[in-house]
Order: structure tokens, then C-alpha cells, then sequence
């Protein structure tokens, strides 16, 4: 495969595919109730950052709700075929994040390519992470008009050092 196949439309996608599920079943083994809204629902983002009272922003872009009897979490997934630095964090997800405080998490999955391999870290208030800067394209807004959106990426190295690695023995993924 050439690093032009690994960066496909589709192939991304399942990247992404195989990232929500992985982090769909670690928020169902801690017990939490999860809503996936993967850029949908910006009612229910507005709802949870209510809950955890986080600010406005104007982007209400997460991909998961999660709820447990104590804790709100609102959570971008980020996932890579093999591992390196986390990719496309755009401003709107960015602004979510750092909208909800210490209830906005990142969760970087990577070696998605090989399923025994798979990796898990998290951090939580995750819009204060050391995010770099890494370019700008259109995006339209809820409104429909459109802007100029950031995209940010964080450092390998932070993410291996920093990220709190999860336990995935026996956690089931769906079948990937």
C-alpha cells in the first residue's frame, strides 16, 4: 500500500469508522450512556455544554455525548491507520472543547490498521491542549455563510507522553 492509498477518502473513513467504535465501547465499559453527534444534533452539544457549564461557541462540533451518573463528557475522536501526530482538529471542534472546560475530551486512537494493535489515549480539557496551528480552509458555518476554519494538529510525542493510555484487553469493538 502506498502512502497515497493510507490517505484515500474511504480509507479514511474507516480510520474514522474503526476510531468511534473503539471509543463508543470504552465509554460503555465505564458504564456511561453515549450519543454519537458527529457534527449533528448541535442541540444536544448545546445541552451537555449546559450541563458541565461550559461558554458559548460558536461551532458545536463534537463527535460523542457521553453521560455517566456523575460525569458529562463532550468528545472529539481523532483517529490514525498507524500512529504519529493527531490530525484536522478544525476551529469549530476546537472552540467546543475549549468551551467545555475540563468536560471537553480528546481521544487519539491509533494503529487502526491492525486491530490487535490498537491504542487508546485520552485527555481531558482537551480545547487546552498544546495545539499546533497547521493551516486554514472555507468551511461553512451553521448560519450557512462561510468562514476561514483553523485546522490544528497536536505533537506525536506530546500525545505519547501526556495521553492517559486505556486498557483495551477485552473490550469489544464491534467487529471491525
Amino acid at each position: 500500500m502506498t502512502a497515497a492509498d493510507d490517505s484515500s477518502p474511504a480509507k479514511m473513513r474507516r480510520t474514522g469508522n474503526i476510531g468511534h467504535q473503539v471509543a463508543l465501547a470504552y465509554e460503555r465499559l465505564r458504564g456511561a450512556t453515549v450519543l454519537d453527534v458527529s457534527d449533528r444534533y448541535p442541540e444536544v452539544v448545546r445541552r451537555a455544554l449546559d450541563e458541565v457549564g461550559g461558554r458559548e461557541c460558536w461551532g458545536l462540533s463534537c463527535d460523542l455525548v457521553s453521560r455517566t451518573s456523575s460525569e458529562v463528557r463532550l468528545i472529539e475522536v481523532k483517529s490514525r491507520s498507524l500512529s504519529g501526530p493527531v490530525p484536522g482538529l478544525k476551529d469549530r471542534q476546537r472552540d467546543t472543547l475549549l468551551a467545555a472546560g475540563p468536560a471537553g475530551w480528546l481521544y487519539v486512537v491509533w494503529n487502526t490498521r491492525e486491530p490487535a494493535r490498537i491504542e487508546l489515549r485520552v485527555f481531558a480539557d482537551a480545547g487546552n491542549l498544546p495545539w499546533q496551528k497547521v493551516g486554514a480552509r472555507p468551511a461553512a458555518t451553521a448560519l450557512g455563510d462561510i468562514r476561514s476554519e483553523a485546522e490544528y494538529q497536536l505533537d506525536y510525542d506530546f500525545v505519547r507522553e501526556r495521553g492517559v493510555q486505556v486498557d483495551l484487553d477485552g473490550l469489544d469493538f464491534g467487529g471491525f
